[in-house]
């Protein structure tokens, strides 16, 4: 029986619409943010030249590697996790990002950590990008455009190997110096502000293709659903428990309202949240109840296998995104498009394979009836 193609019109719709949106944030960028004439040259040379050094290697490496044996996990995932990578890499190289980056990002990460030894564990990622900014920077963003043209090019089971040992890596580095954990030893995690972190997915959704037990579609599929279930219990858990603060008046509502100050909203964008804001700044206790109550259903309906839920959770997951992470790539300033739309990229994936399983299952049946 012929091998059914896994479709990419989901995942490629989402990648294009997200770079879309990465060209009208750098416009904004260049707009209104002036790079100090002393550092000008700095910025272009480290950013072009060490960008253009990632994309020759990924060149190099395909090419000799073009004949190898191909892999056999499907090309969606392969595709989505290379697109998200590639997205991440550009959004590195925002010109205010060598520092604002440590302001911004780093900064407030160490001081949400309530452990003091983390912090201070932290603060060597901080101290050491201080060392040099651009240099860093460029490395960094560089590193993710390698990973991320790699896998939309390479297709050889064993060049895939290594480049996803470097992805897994190079995740769990950024989700730890870089997200703090994701969130977790924050004071109050919530997958509505991005909880566990979009690099630890990006490393979870590495690990199928250096795994040899997971090397087929069946495994993949049960590895992604554990993930999905303990991604929405754990969820509904932090999000129901009374230490977080979301059950209080209006502390739900503090997170769309905090977004509708971001420069360089959408006017749709801003549009939608100023509209919901009130909303959930009356019924915000009742708003938990839901961000508690669906997840969990979704989790009870994605342990039972049933394909609708892979793409309930996605509509629930994707508004998420919108409402509460800003997409991610709007909060100033972004290096990542936040841990909802990985996961909706998952979700995709899920569903489809479930769709093609079942037609193979179904012609199997006819097959051997006839």
């Amino acid at each position: 029986m012929m091998r059914q193609k896994r479709p990419l019109i989901a995942p490629l719709f989402t990648l294009i619409s997200l770079f879309i949106l990465l060209v009208f944030i750098f416009i904004f960028d260049f707009y209104f943010f002036v790079i100090p004439s002393f550092e000008y040259n700095r910025f272009f040379v480290y950013a072009i030249g060490y960008s253009f050094i990632a994309v020759l290697v990924s060149l190099l490496i395909w090419f000799s590697y073009r004949n190898d044996s191909k892999s056999v996990i499907p090309y969606t995932l392969q595709f989505s996790l290379g697109g998200l990578w590639l997205a991440d890499g550009i959004l590195q190289l925002q010109p205010q990002m060598p520092y604002e980056f440590l302001s911004l990002i780093l900064f407030p990460v160490i001081s949400g950590i309530q452990n003091p030894s983390l912090s201070s564990f932290l603060m060597i990622g901080y101290n050491t990008w201080m060392i040099h900014p651009y240099q860093f920077n460029a490395i960094s963003g560089a590193l993710q455009i390698f990973i991320g043209v790699s896998f939309i090019l390479i297709r050889s089971e064993r060049a895939l190997k290594i480049v996803s040992i470097i992805s897994f890596l190079w995740g769990i580095i950024i989700w730890i110096f870089g997200e703090g954990f994701g969130g977790i030893f924050a004071g109050n995690p919530s997958y509505l502000t991005g909880y566990p972190g979009s690099a630890l997915i990006y490393s979870l959704m590495s690990i199928p293709f250096f795994i040899n037990s997971l090397n087929n579609e069946k495994n993949i599929s049960k590895f992604f659903n554990v993930i999905l279930v303990v991604f929405l219990l754990t969820s509904s858990i932090l999000q129901a428990m009374p230490g977080s603060g979301f059950w209080a008046y209006n502390n739900l509502a503090g997170i769309p309202y905090n977004l509708m100050f971001n420069q360089g909203e959408p006017i749709p964008l801003a549009y939608l949240l100023n509209a919901i804001y009130p909303i959930i700044s009356i019924y915000g206790f009742y708003f938990n109840i839901i961000f508690v109550l669906v997840p969990l259903a979704l989790c009870l309906a994605i342990a039972g296998k049933r394909k609708a839920s892979y793409l309930l959770t996605a509509a629930y997951i994707f508004s998420i995104w919108v409402i509460f992470q800003d997409m991610g790539i709007y909060v100033n300033p972004s290096t990542d498009p936040n841990t909802a739309l990985p996961v909706v990229l998952i979700l995709f994936y899920m569903y489809f394979h479930s769709l093609v399983t079942h037609e193979e299952v179904s012609t199997a049946m006819e097959n051997k009836i006839s």
